[in-house]
């Protein structure tokens, strides 16, 4: 029979295998050996082989892998849960109907939020060096999410699918059985899996290990839940939905904070004002379906992604923007004929009436909602985005102190580079040197000294020129020249 060995954790797999590496998480390329995350991986100094076979061990020290098991505390980790078991019940049922078309359609929108909203919000959990909990669930939720994709995605793309499944879930599967794990009670002994459970070397399927039998549920016991897997996603069942994890208030919740964020975003290109300069805030109008409650207890996210001070929730629009109603003569032709232009001239002169089924009365004649567009015209000093019944103003008002902040959070920038450049380590501790004639710069410097050594994990800051330092560089801010280097402490 065909040895297989039993695989590492979850964490393990994450932070071993070529799939998906901290690293990539966290924006940093480096792939050294002193990672903070190093710490879920199987060192080779920590396997010792000795004469007597049964006395060979494998330490694995990995992320705590009950946290599987556990209802996670981060509303993050409930969210992606959440959306992914929605995923996995939307595909099956058009599945189930033979529609390929509309079983795929919610996939893309499934990873675009894995990928730009989940995995980028929980880049400091990944990062941090401490195995704390927090860090735990982020790994166990993220590994549960990537195989249960890689088998939703299966029919559609199939070595892509096999791929990750093959990095995360099976990585250590096909290596001799000779290297055993070892169990917390009694001598452990070299197990491999056989057509009627894990034998030994001598082909006994021994049921006694000091009252911890190999079988899958000693494994489970031990957190080894999945520890015994079939070779292909493709082989795999199809993943069930739990409606446990199903939320469909937190789906909601977390759509429009990414809504909200989303229109922030386009005001601020609108305005040609990165992201990296702090604007004082942005005025927020919501229509009656969304849960202003729940949404407040988000808002410090909101206030991140836009980089804003402040969040002034308003309950009528029209106290930061014109309303106007743009008919679609596309549509209003065919129904009215040539009262098509009387419509259009009223409507974007604003003389129009919402009614309470949701259209739109527009002189003598019920326009339908999806045959009208409501927009908002910015009133003088903000930028207005709307959309779904969300309005966002963006106050574009910088302040000296604003314009310092930014300055700032562009030096961090620039920083970061350095250090990715320098090839260091993403927990590496560094010493910044930094060079300017400019007052401007010295005053940012001065006045936001723990913000930039906090973000870039400096030291000690020096406002000299580094004659050691691993790496140099001249850069320009805002006109002003400035020389920044960069040498690692450890």
């Amino acid at each position: 029979a065909a040895s297989k060995k039993i695989p590492l954790s979850k964490g393990d797999r994450l932070a071993e295998t070529g799939g998906l590496r901290p690293q990539d998480l966290t924006d940093n390329s480096s792939t050294s050996s002193q990672s903070s995350f190093s710490e879920a991986t199987v060192d080779k100094a920590d396997i010792s082989q000795e004469t007597n076979k049964s006395n060979i061990k494998v330490q694995v020290r990995d992320i705590e892998p009950a946290s599987l098991a556990t209802k996670k505390s981060n509303k993050l980790d409930q969210w992606i849960l959440s959306a992914l078991n929605e995923l996995v019940q939307n595909v099956t049922e058009e599945m189930e109907k033979y529609d390929l078309q509309k079983a795929a359609s919610p996939i893309f929108k499934f990873i675009d939020n894995l990928t730009n909203w989940y995995i980028r919000r929980s880049r400091r959990r990944f990062w941090k060096s401490e195995n704390d909990t927090d860090k735990d669930e982020a790994y166990a939720t993220l590994y549960e999410v990537l195989v249960k994709t890689s088998q939703v995605i299966a029919p559609f793309m199939p070595f892509v699918a096999e791929e990750i499944y093959q990095n995360l879930a099976m990585s250590h599967e096909s290596q001799a059985a000779s290297e055993e794990v070892s169990l917390e009670k009694g001598n452990s002994v070299p197990l491999r899996q056989e057509a009627g459970g894990f034998a030994d070397d001598e082909g006994q399927t021994g049921k006694d290990f000091s009252t911890a039998p190999a079988t899958a549920d000693a494994l489970q016991d031990y957190g080894r839940n999945d520890a015994i897997k079939v070779d292909s996603v493709h082989l795999s069942d199809w993943p069930e939905v739990d409606e446990n994890l199903l939320n469909a208030d937190l789906n909601a919740e977390m759509g429009a904070i990414q809504q909200i964020v989303k229109l922030g975003l386009a005001a601020r290109a609108k305005a040609k004002i990165k992201v990296r300069q702090p604007l004082p805030k942005i005025q927020l109008a919501l229509s009656e379906k969304y849960n202003l409650q729940n949404l407040e207890s988000e808002f410090d996210v909101v206030k991140e992604e836009l980089n804003i001070k402040e969040i002034e929730v308003i309950e009528n629009a029209e106290e930061i923007a014109q309303v106007m109603a743009s008919p679609n003569a596309r549509l209003l032709g065919p129904k009215y004929g040539k009262e098509v232009q009387n419509i259009i001239r009223e409507a974007k002169s604003g003389n129009f009436e919402k009614l309470e089924n949701g259209n739109y009365k527009i002189l003598d004649f019920e326009v339908l909602s999806e045959e009208i567009e409501i927009v908002y015209q910015g009133k003088e000093g903000f930028n207005v985005e709307a959309d779904q019944g969300v309005v966002v103003a963006l106050d574009t008002q910088i302040t000296e102190e604003l314009k310092q902040e930014g300055i700032a959070r562009e030096l961090v920038r620039y920083i970061q580079d350095m250090r990715k450049e320098a090839d260091f380590n993403v927990d590496a501790r560094i010493e910044l040197f930094v060079q300017t004639e400019s007052e401007i710069l010295k005053n940012v410097l001065t006045n936001f000294q723990n913000y930039i050594r906090k973000e870039t994990l400096t030291q000690e800051l020096k406002l000299e020129k580094g004659a050691s330092a691993d790496l140099e560089k001249d850069f320009e801010l805002e006109g002003e020249s400035v020389v920044v280097g960069v040498k690692i402490v450890y």
